[in-house]
């Protein structure tokens, strides 16, 4: 039986800023920039005091063909 979807790549999602360290293991590791752009995530939470605060910044998706090729 053939499975439904088989995905010829790995993605991971990456900080963009202060993140050169991750970004460079995993191009070392053959990933690269999906070309998809910058795009903002984060979550909620609450602090000591109780109070609801946000953290959130830009990230960048990194994938990796699986065949071996490089784009």
């Amino acid at each position: 039986m053939k499975p439904a979807f088989v995905s010829s790549c790995l993605s991971v999602v990456v900080a963009k800023l202060n993140n050169e360290l991750a970004r460079s293991i995993y191009h070392r590791r053959g990933y690269r920039d999906s070309g998809q752009g910058e795009f903002h995530d984060g979550y909620h939470y609450h602090d000591a005091a109780g109070v609801r605060r946000y953290h959130g910044e830009q990230h960048i998706y990194l994938v990796k063909r699986l065949n071996g090729a490089d784009s």
